[in-house]
């Protein structure tokens, strides 16, 4: 078993904040004592303001938005960005962790069209297009703040995503 020195820890984190940190890397197992925990807990980076990604849905890279409800994870300023076909002629991004417990949204996430909402496979967290919390995951945890979300602007083929 590893050996931890608190001592060492520079600066000194408050207890909520390094319980969540430390669950965090110990793997799935030590999470579900951390329920409370959020992404924002762990520090999640916010990519840098300014920076703009142009996609085509014809790019092998963004062929799952050519139909209404496909994902693609794209890398913007460093950090991970889901962008999601909302509509024939809308698509949405926001981070790509669920604000839960930073489940990949790009492989468990699931959008309804018809609900307009986006539900996360891990604890079945929903969020808006515009990053609002509908409804509180499954497992008693709960979200404080919502996911980041980005402007899109989007023409039926191409689209550009700007943080």
């Amino acid at each position: 078993m590893a050996h931890l020195d608190v001592t060492d820890l520079t600066p000194p984190q408050p207890r909520r904040q390094f319980l969540c940190t430390f669950g965090a890397l110990a793997g799935t197992a030590a999470l579900a004592p951390l329920a409370g925990c959020e992404v924002s807990d762990l520090h999640t980076p916010k990519p840098a303001a300014g920076l703009t990604l142009n996609f085509d849905v014809a790019s092998n890279d963004f062929k799952a938005l050519a139909v209404v409800g496909g994902k693609a994870k794209v890398a913007l300023g460093g950090q991970d960005i889901l962008l999601v076909r909302a509509s024939k002629t809308e698509v949405f991004a926001m981070t790509n962790a669920c604000a839960h417990q930073a489940c990949p949204l790009d492989s468990v996430g699931n959008w309804s069209e018809k609900d307009g909402v986006l539900t996360c496979g891990c604890h079945s967290a929903k969020f808006s297009k515009d990053g609002k919390i509908v409804a509180q995951p499954i497992n008693g945890g709960t979200i404080a703040k919502p996911p980041q979300t980005f402007k899109v602007t989007f023409d039926g083929t191409k689209g550009t995503v700007t943080t």
